[in-house]
């Protein structure tokens, strides 16, 4: 018998000898017990050793707690004395406040200060005074006078007169001389003020060139409408208004037809309407095919993915690139089955770089794309026709655009160059190889404009204010100057510029390697070179922000006192009441406000149809409701747009005509920030001004509000000049009551 050596184990290693198996298994069995009894492990230190690294750890524990504890009381503390610091600054600090889409200060300091963002809108409005219709009016040229109708029913007029006869410039817009020409329209009796355009009746000529306001005793059939005279050998180039309008005094120009109107819409145009539906982290390389396959190994294309819209609905596809572009936009079903391919050809930057299609009554997804090969950048794709500010979100929201700069408003990283490109002596653009135009955006422009240079600018420059980008083509000049080696410009900006809120400056000199830095800015005269420095913010906005909404920075909150409801046909017809009313129809929209409650009569916007307050008078328009549908508003529509005057005529109308409306709410509604929205919100309310002068601007609507720390060097010496101004005033008057006693004592003298 035998032992394991390891384990003490009992085994049999004689295989020739006679088991006793009983003693044999009694024998083994014992020796397994003892192996196992030996192999026991003594964990009473380990149990003692783990409960005191237990006690160590809670010790440890409490004393991190602690620990923990202490710092966030002295962070507390700590953010109770910056906030009470930062009290005290804002109490003993001189404080500046400014409002508006565009604040210019010239008293900041180098502190932080808050920008606040409330809500605005506009809309492009005519009364409808206006009875010229050039929308059918034809250019032409006559007598070296070249006139070109532009979009909005105003005309250029361009060229060097060389006609003899009275300087007249046969241009008919409309019509034309002739005893048997037809009637384009008819004046009825009164008064008239017309402008810019001769107007005849038959061979008759009914108004001359420096007189502006007729009578008409009787009513007048117009059968001719034709360009101004000019002046021989004058060379001219300006854009003239036409107008025909029932006054006895001159009005201001607009263009023809009510705005808005079912005709002639306008849209409102709000703050954070700009939202992108163009995805650029999930945009593909490849193009939609006309047949819309896909074809990836087209490389010079990127496209994006499917898109939901409406059917009927205006889409449009934009970028911000400067040079020509290419666009295509691929309708689908609702199964994404495809319908329709738009292709545009290359679009010029003065079609504002987009392409616009209506969605077919199927259309449920798009898939927009554009040439990547142009260097096409920003793309957006919008809902509607208007060309927005750029938003990279892609999430729904809208977005506002808050820039901040110094006093040199001049940004290298956005100018625009047109090389062989000039200004000429009455504002022309000219092609010229030695020349370099340098276009310069003006967000919005004051009474003066200085520009300056580092060093001497040893060659002539033109300056011109233009409405629009310019490469290489013609474009409205508001005003232009010529300066001759001189480091400095002072100009002085007249009122036609300053009433057009965007703008740029053109700079025209002769091309060289080497140019001077350049410093533009809103003073009166020029001030020692600074080089530019910026900030911009891009602020999510959740929801349309108009009159009386904001962003509350303090509870992290947008604020509303606005909705938007689109009519589109697809409403319950329980939402309409239809009356026949002869001409017009009535629509009464039941229930279909929020909450159902009462519209605030003096805030009712509408893309397509005037708002007449509580005016049953027949013209088309919106208005409150009356007492009979308190809470609710009313259409007046024309019978004739209608198949007939039901429900279901005006939802199939609606279908194709989308209404859009804006009305005042009875409350407020709260949004709370996304966490994108609390890191911008942050940065809105501790942006640091600079030294003196500060820019804010905005892309959008939006009114800005800063409250800032007026710089104490800068207020210290105005009220030091203050000082100086009285101790002169009062060294005058004591000089002044000097002399008058004086002389008071000659006359005494010559008296006695």
């Amino acid at each position: 018998m035998a032992e394991t050596s390891k384990n003490k184990i009992y085994y049999n290693d004689d295989e020739n000898s006679v088991a006793d198996v009983l003693t044999d298994m009694k024998k083994l069995a014992q020796s397994v017990d003892n192996a196992i009894e030996k192999s026991k492990y003594n964990d009473t230190q380990i149990k003692k050793d783990i409960s005191n690294m237990k006690t160590e750890i809670t010790a440890k524990d409490n004393a991190q707690d602690n620990k923990i504890l202490k710092l966030q009381t002295e962070k507390a503390e700590l953010e109770k004395e910056l906030k009470e610091a930062q009290e005290d600054f804002y109490q003993n600090s001189i404080r500046g406040q400014a409002s508006g889409e565009y604040i210019h200060v010239e008293d900041s300091s180098n502190c932080r200060a808050r920008i606040d963002i409330s809500g605005n809108q506009e809309q492009a409005t005519r009364a409808g005074y206006n009875k010229l219709n050039m929308s059918n009016a034809k250019g032409g040229t006559s007598g070296g006078i070249t006139c070109v109708i532009n979009e909005d029913g105003s005309y250029q007029f361009k060229g060097t007169a060389t006609t003899t006869d009275n300087g007249t410039v046969n241009v008919w817009f409309l019509g034309y001389y002739n005893s048997e020409a037809p009637t384009l329209f008819t004046l009825e009796a009164g008064t008239y003020y017309i402008n810019d355009v001769v107007l005849f009746s038959g061979i008759k000529q009914l108004n001359k060139t420096l007189t502006k306001i007729y009578t008409f005793t009787s009513e007048v059939n117009i059968t001719g409408v034709r360009a101004m005279s000019a002046t021989p050998g004058q060379t001219y180039n300006e854009v003239k208004y036409p107008i025909i309008a029932k006054s006895n005094k001159e009005l201001t120009w607009e263009q023809y037809g009510v705005s808005p109107s079912l005709d002639y819409q306008s849209p409102v145009k709000t703050v954070g309407s700009n939202v992108n539906y163009y995805n650029k982290e999930t945009e593909k390389i490849g193009f939609v095919l006309s047949d819309g396959s896909l074809q990836p190994s087209n490389t010079v294309w990127t496209h994006s993915d499917f898109i939901e819209v409406n059917s009927n609905e205006i889409i449009s596809i934009t970028c911000e690139n400067k040079a020509n572009g290419q666009f295509a936009i691929v309708e689908y079903d609702k199964n994404k089955k495809f319908l329709k391919h738009n292709m545009c050809n290359y679009v010029n930057t003065e079609a504002n770089n987009k392409y616009t299609i209506t969605t077919t009554s199927t259309t449920k997804y798009i898939i927009g794309a554009y040439r990547n090969n142009l260097n096409m950048n920003n793309i957006m794709v919008v809902k509607g026709a208007e060309v927005l500010p750029y938003n990279p979100n892609c999430n729904g929201m809208g977005a506002v655009k808050v820039t901040k700069c110094n006093k040199n408003i001049y940004n290298k990283n956005e100018e625009i160059i047109c090389n062989g490109v000039g200004i000429g002596a009455n504002g022309e653009l000219f092609s010229r190889s030695d020349q370099k135009l340098l276009i310069i955006p003006i967000t919005k422009l004051e009474t003066n404009i200085a520009i300056s240079f580092t060093k001497t600018f040893s060659y002539n420059l033109r300056y011109a204010f233009s409405d629009k980008i310019v490469e290489n083509i013609d474009c409205k000049i508001f005003d232009t100057g010529y300066v001759e080696n001189s480091t400095t410009i002072n100009i002085k900006v007249n009122k036609t510029v300053q009433n057009n809120k965007h703008n740029y400056l053109l700079l025209s000199f002769t091309k060289k390697d080497i140019y001077p830095d350049l410093q533009v800015e809103y003073k009166k005269e020029v001030s020692q070179y600074e080089e530019h420095q910026e900030q911009s913010y891009i602020m999510p906005v959740q929801k349309e922000m108009l009159t009386d909404d904001y962003l509350d920075w303090d509870n992290g909150e947008e604020v509303h006192c606005w909705n938007k409801l689109v009519l589109n046909g697809t409403e319950n017809d329980s939402n309409f009441s239809v009356e026949s009313n002869g001409e017009y129809t009535v629509i009464n929209c039941l229930n279909i406000l929020e909450n159902g409650k009462k519209v605030d009569e003096n805030k009712i916007l509408c893309d397509k149809l005037v708002s007449k307050y509580g005016d049953t008078s027949n013209t088309e328009h919106i208005r409150n409701a009356s007492s009979n549908y308190p809470n609710n508003i009313v259409i007046y529509i024309k019978s004739s747009r209608l198949e007939k005057s039901t429900v279901a005529a005006f939802k199939k109308y609606l279908s194709t005509n989308n209404i859009i409306i804006y009305y005042k709410t009875a409350t407020e509604k709260r949004i709370a920030f996304t966490d994108e929205q609390k890191a911008v919100a942050k940065e809105l309310s501790n942006a640091r001004t600079y030294k003196n002068v500060t820019n804010i601007t905005t892309d959008s609507k939006a009114i800005l509000s800063l409250d800032y720390a007026k710089d104490l060097e800068t207020q210290n010496q105005k009220m030091q000049n203050e000082i100086d101004e009285i101790k002169q005033l009062l060294s005058t008057t004591q000089t002044s009551a000097m002399l008058l006693d004086n002389l008071q004592k000659e006359v005494e003298s010559e008296v006695e």
